[in-house]
C-alpha cells in the first residue's frame, strides 16, 4: 500500500514506497539529501519529483547512514545541551525548522525543495561559525583571539565559495527555458524536469515559422517528452504533449494512443477527453466521440468548445433533444457562441 494517499507519485516519490521498510528507507534518503544540500549546494534543481530521488528499502546503505546521522546528532543535541548550548540549540533548531516539509512527520506535495532549507539553514550557520571559532580559540562574545585572522579568513573564503555558487546559478533564472534546461542537467532523473524542457522545445516549434528550426525543436522535444514517459508511463501531462506533436505531425494512431495513455492516468483531464472526442469525431466514429465528449463534460461542464462538441456529435447522430440541452446548458453560463445558436436552430426545425 502506497505511503502517502492523495499525493500523485510525480509530485513525491513517496507516494511509489510501500510497506514500513520502504517508506522509512527513502525518508531516510530525503534527509540525507537536504542535509547534503547544507554543505554541498551544487548543482541544484528547481524540481527533485519522480525519479531523481528513487524509492530506497532497508537493504540499502544510504538509508542506514542517514539514520546514524541524524540520531547521531539528535543523541548529542539533547546530552550536551548544557555544555554545548549553542551546537544543541542549532541541531534542535535545524530538526524543528525542517520538520514540517522534509516528509519525515507529516506528508508533503513534493520529494525535495532546496526553498524549504531557507529558514532551518541558519541553525547549520549558526552551528559553522560557532565550531569555527572553537577550533580558532576566538571568543566570539568579545571577538578575540589569537586565531582571529584565521577565522575572518576563513569566513570570507567560505562566503566567497557560496558567493560563486549563488552568482553561477543566476543564469539558470533568465527564463523559463534556461531553468527547465538547467533543471534536467542537475535531475536527468526527474520526469516532470524531463516534460517541462520537452514542453518549452513544443511550445518554441509551435511559433517557429523557419521549417528547420521547428523540426528540430520539435526533435527535441520528442527526445525530452519521451524520456519523461519512460521514467514515469503514467504522467498524463508528458503523454498528452506527445499527443499533441502526434497530431500536428498528423499521425492519428500515435496521437490516440498517447491521449488515452493520458486519459487513463488522469481521467478528469478535460483537455485530453476533448482532444480524443474531436479524432474519433473527424473520423465519423460518434459513439467514441461521444463517450469522450461525455467525460470531458463530466470533468468540466463549464468550457465552450466542450459543449459545440457535444452539439455537434449529436446532431449528427440525430439526438436533438440532446443538442437543445447542451444549448441550454450554454444559455445558463451567458455563453455567446454563434456555432452554439447555429447548431440549436438545425436541431429546432429538424425536431
Amino acid at each position: 500500500e502506497s505511503a502517502h494517499r492523495g499525493i500523485a507519485v510525480l509530485d513525491n516519490v513517496l507516494a511509489a514506497a510501500h510497506g514500513f521498510g520502504e517508506v522509512t528507507a527513502t525518508k531516510a534518503v530525503i534527509l540525507y539529501h537536504y542535509l547534503q544540500l547544507l554543505f554541498i549546494p551544487w548543482p541544484l534543481s528547481w524540481d527533485y519529483s519522480y525519479n531523481q530521488i528513487p524509492v530506497s528499502g532497508p537493504g540499502n546503505f544510504l538509508p542506514w547512514l542517514s539514520l546514524l546521522i541524524h540520531a547521531g546528532l539528535l543523541v548529542f543535541a539533547i546530552l550536551f545541551f548544557r555544555k554545548k548550548p549553542v551546537l544543541s540549540f542549532s541541531i534542535l533548531f535545524y530538526f524543528i525548522c525542517s520538520a514540517p516539509t522534509n516528509n519525515f512527520f507529516i506528508n508533503n506535495g513534493t520529494t525535495v525543495g532546496e526553498r524549504f532549507l531557507f529558514v532551518p539553514s541558519l541553525g547549520f550557520v549558526l552551528a559553522l561559525v560557532y565550531t569555527l571559532a572553537g577550533l580558532l580559540k576566538i571568543n566570539l562574545l568579545s571577538y578575540t583571539g589569537k586565531g582571529k585572522t584565521a577565522f575572518i579568513a576563513t569566513i570570507m573564503g567560505i562566503s566567497l565559495v557560496y558567493l560563486v555558487l549563488s552568482i553561477s546559478r543566476i543564469s539558470d533564472w533568465q527564463s523559463n527555458f534556461t531553468l527547465f534546461q538547467s533543471g534536467v542537467e542537475a535531475s536527468p532523473n526527474s520526469s516532470r524536469a524531463n516534460q517541462a524542457l520537452g514542453t518549452a522545445y513544443q511550445n518554441m516549434a509551435m511559433e517557429q515559422q523557419d521549417i528547420r528550426l521547428r523540426n528540430s525543436y520539435s526533435d527535441s522535444a520528442l527526445q525530452y517528452l519521451e524520456k519523461s514517459i519512460a521514467i514515469l508511463p503514467s504522467n498524463a501531462d508528458a503523454a498528452f504533449k506527445l499527443g499533441q506533436i502526434a497530431e500536428m505531425n498528423r499521425d492519428t494512431a500515435k496521437a490516440i494512443m498517447r491521449y488515452r495513455t493520458a486519459f487513463e492516468a488522469k481521467p478528469g483531464y478535460y483537455v485530453v477527453s476533448n482532444n480524443l472526442g474531436a479524432i474519433y469525431a473527424a473520423k465519423a466514429n460518434y459513439d467514441s466521440a461521444l463517450y469522450y465528449f461525455d467525460r470531458a463534460y463530466r470533468a468540466d461542464s463549464t468550457q465552450e468548445m466542450i459543449l459545440v462538441n457535444l452539439m455537434v456529435v449529436h446532431l449528427n447522430r440525430k439526438e436533438y433533444a440532446e443538442v437543445l440541452r447542451y444549448a441550454a446548458r450554454a444559455d445558463e453560463l451567458n455563453i455567446s457562441n454563434p456555432k452554439i445558436t447555429e447548431l440549436a436552430g438545425q436541431a429546432k426545425a429538424m425536431k
